[in-house]
């Protein structure tokens, strides 16, 4: 009988030690499949797990170091889950400390510690924990609200209001929830959960509830009429389907329903294994993100755009052509000094004496004069400028200068022109607008109206090379030609809410005298610029004169962004343009009335610049401009590309034989350099060379027979018909 009851128990041990050991492959099996899921879907493997959880401890014990963290996490969980959250804070502590467990699980081990810890002892530790260096924003944000919530610790408050001064908007948003969510809804904390409701995210929905329950709250504090135990009642129902839907939503944000920001918060957190977001030598974060934003934009359309903080500041000093500094257009030679190619007549370093072909030998800085050749040009052009009445010491190098001489100049504000013009032989007035930035509109009128008093009788408009601009500023340069009642533009975007159709009519104010208009246009013609001369072409008040125009037919919104507290900003594809008469030019372009191609040179490109080069042409200007001074005028106009006109151009022409250069070319450097002597005594750049420029000579000789005139009448126009 011993023997039978021995055997038995010898089986019975047996038995129960084969079912535990296919018990713990049953858990190793569902293990292995949280490495085919992601981390927001491991969760459904909880409910299988639960049948062996009295084994999940052993198991964790014996194989914790070779498990995945997914499936660490997921034990844990399972664990905590069964009311055992003794037997499964220390594992789940180990887990949130362990700083190579990815973010987002260690975030989701802090959710699973918020919702199963119930007494102060339990998260006590996380006071220490929030003290160690390193630590990322959103784990100490969630840590410190449940040091507050559960731990009743106040030092939870306090780590989570100064992330209410934070910088980036997002990282005010969390810890605006988490305020709110810990029963300290300030003022400051409402506005930014105000903002946040705006956004359509599970973010932007958590805020909306939050702030009802806000509301209900101060609704019923100052409810009058209701009994104390009705108060309490009706309070009582709205916080638990509240506190129903936060669930919700934790369970949302959990799993994982953001997946842009998730997705680019896994790229920076894999990232951040091999790399060290410390060091901006070897790896810059923002740079990254920056580069993701871009990225974004620049898939939208060719014309949607991310502007970094830098980019910002230069856009909008191209828009408002206003910068400060000394005022100067600057370039390498070839021995690496940088040269004055033009100053800006209406600028500080023109003002100080500095002139074109100028070197710029050195500048001090920081004690010590130090040469330009040590420097890229954009570095020396971010030294050049600076704040509005600050000063640069220069030493300056002029062709016939044995030595540098010293300048000091105090930088200003320095207005770039937008608009160029003269009164072309035969009353015909020129005008060329660079770009329509803010305010181009009145530099565009003053011009045209000292032209008229002049005695203008027809005017060329040169567009060709403008990018465009300001779509208003188009609109009043338009409206200056047309009578009141005249469709200029309209737009239309691809959300009528968000941009609806728009007009833009002319008016009666400013229009000036109907006189002939010739418009010149090219490939390099674009956006308003375009939308200026479709509108002038299409009610007949301009002739187009050119080739067809480059094809931009969209409308940008420049967009700050409150991330960086609109230092940055996007500029945004929000809709289409049309012209009157309902056509968009989008990737067509406008063609010209008349079309007529430039000439091409017949000169080498490389030679004519090694020309500029040469010091004979200084020498020969040094030694004759002042003694025909009033001849070099007359030639800088207009010269009948005849050499001869100039004084002893045979001595210049030997001199520079070893070029082979043609005494034509020569003549042409000769007058380029005269032309630039003469903008810079005048401190007025020379425009409309009907010399050189084939197709303004085509349209000047157009709009004077527009105007009854002959154009052989004129030594200028003789033989272009």
């Amino acid at each position: 009988m011993r023997k039978i009851l021995c055997t038995s128990l010898f089986l019975l041990s047996v038995s129960l030690f084969l079912y535990g050991q296919n018990n713990l492959e049953e858990v190793k099996k569902i293990l292995a499949k949280t490495e085919k899921l992601d981390e927001n879907h491991i969760w459904q493997l909880s409910s299988k797990l639960e049948y062996y959880e009295d084994k999940l401890s052993v198991y964790l014990e014996k194989n914790y170091f070779s498990l995945s963290p997914k499936a660490r996490l997921l034990c844990i969980y399972v664990l905590a889950k069964q009311g055992r959250l003794p037997r499964a804070l220390p594992w789940l502590k180990k887990f949130i400390h362990y700083s190579k467990h990815p973010v987002k699980l260690r975030k989701q081990a802090l959710y699973i510690l918020e919702r199963e810890a119930k007494q102060k002892k339990d998260v006590e530790w996380l006071a220490k924990w929030l003290e160690q260096p390193g630590l990322e924003v959103e784990l100490r944000i969630e840590a410190a609200k449940i040091l507050r919530k559960i731990g009743k610790n106040p030092k939870g408050s306090r780590i989570l209001k100064r992330y209410l001064r934070s910088r980036e908007e997002a990282i005010q948003i969390l810890a605006a929830l988490a305020l709110a969510e810990v029963g300290n809804p300030s003022f400051r904390v409402r506005k930014i959960l105000e903002r946040a409701a705006q956004y359509p995210t599970p973010t932007g929905e958590k805020a909306r509830l939050l702030l009802k329950q806000l509301k209900l709250l101060d609704t019923l504090s100052e409810t009058q009429g209701l009994t104390p135990e009705k108060r309490l009642k009706a309070l009582e129902a709205k916080v638990e389907e509240l506190k129903r839907k936060n669930k919700e939503l934790e369970r949302r944000l959990l799993s994982g329903v953001n997946t842009g920001k998730a997705l680019l918060d896994e790229i920076l957190d894999k990232i951040s294994r091999y790399y060290d977001y410390r060091d901006p030598k070897e790896v810059d974060k923002m740079r990254l993100i920056e580069s993701a934003a871009k990225g974004i934009l620049d898939s939208l359309d060719p014309h949607s755009v991310y502007f970094t903080v830098e980019e910002t500041r230069r856009f909008k000093e191209s828009i408002s052509s206003k910068y400060p500094g000394i005022g100067a257009y600057v370039q390498k030679d070839k021995n690496g000094f940088v040269v004055i190619t033009r100053p800006i007549y209406s600028g500080p370093a023109y003002k100080a004496g500095l002139r074109s072909g100028d070197v710029i030998y050195e500048i001090y800085l920081e004690g010590q004069w130090r040469k330009t050749t040590e420097f890229k040009l954009t570095e020396l052009v971010q030294k050049l400028r600076g704040p509005a009445g600050s000063s640069v010491r220069l030493r300056i190098w002029r062709k016939g200068w044995k030595n540098p001489r010293e300048f000091t100049i105090i930088r200003q504000f320095v207005r770039v022109p937008m608009v160029y013009y003269s009164l072309l032989p035969g009353k015909v007035g020129y005008l060329q607008l660079t770009s329509f930035g803010s305010n181009c509109s009145k530099e565009f009128e003053s011009a045209l109206t000292e032209l008229e008093k002049k005695g203008m009788e027809g005017l060329i408009l040169d567009l060709r090379n403008n990018p465009g601009g300001l779509l208003v500023e188009a609109v009043k340069i338009a409206d200056f030609f047309l009578p009141k009642g005249k469709l200029i533009v309209y737009s239309k975007g691809r959300n009528p809410l968000k941009a609806p159709k728009k007009e833009y009519w002319s008016t009666d104010e400013g229009t000036h005298p109907d006189y002939p208009m010739v418009i010149l246009v090219n490939g390099g013609t674009a956006s308003a610029a375009e939308i200026l001369s479709g509108c002038l072409k299409i009610h007949g008040r301009a002739t187009l004169l050119g080739t067809k125009t480059y094809g931009k037919g969209s409308v940008q919104e420049l967009i700050p962004l409150r991330a960086t507290r609109g230092r940055s900003m996007i500029k945004l594809t929000i809709a289409r343009y049309y012209l009157p008469d309902g056509t968009n030019i989008d990737h067509k372009g406008l063609q010209p009335d008349l079309r007529v191609l430039p000439k091409e040179i017949s000169f080498s490109a490389d030679l004519y610049f090694q020309l500029l080069e040469r010091k004979e042409f200084d020498s020969y200007l040094e030694k004759y401009y002042s003694k025909y001074k009033s001849l070099f005028q007359k030639l800088a106009i207009f010269d009948g590309r005849d050499p001869s006109r100039y004084p002893h151009f045979e001595e210049l022409y030997q001199k520079l034989k070893d070029t082979k250069a043609s005494r034509d070319l020569v003549r042409r450097v000769l007058r380029s350099k005269i032309r630039q002597r003469l903008a810079d005594e005048r401190g007025r750049l020379l425009v409309g060379d009907i010399e050189e420029d084939y197709q303004l000579r085509k349209a000047v000789i157009l709009l004077l027979k527009k105007l009854g005139k002959n154009p052989r009448e004129f030594p200028e126009y003789r033989g272009e018909q």
